[in-house]
């Protein structure tokens, strides 16, 4: 979902009336939005005793990413930065 949102982002910068979605609105696109347009009820909801799925993303030791992880000020360029460096190898676990 990583890569939907980056396309997001870029779509949204190509349109005449786009405008730059934040890593925030980026993370909700690929996740909550899409299951609400689904139709999936209760989906983002992280109360206890509720199910999740979850992506543990670990970049190798001598990627960019982590290089860039390392050196993040904040959560939102954390995040902007596994949108846009984030691939398969850096997905260490899912559950």
């Amino acid at each position: 979902m990583l890569k939907e949102g980056l396309a997001a982002y870029l779509l949204q910068r190509l349109s005449p009336h786009g405008f730059a979605l934040k890593p925030a609105q980026m993370l909700y696109l690929a996740t909550r939005a899409g299951a609400e347009a689904l139709g999936v009820d209760g989906a983002g909801d992280l109360s206890p005793g509720r199910s999740a799925d979850f992506v543990y993303l670990r970049p190798p030791a001598t990627s960019v990413l982590a290089s860039v992880a390392r050196h993040a000020e904040t959560a939102d360029r954390l995040l902007a930065a596994l949108f846009t460096l984030a691939g398969a190898e850096s997905v260490a676990e899912t559950r």
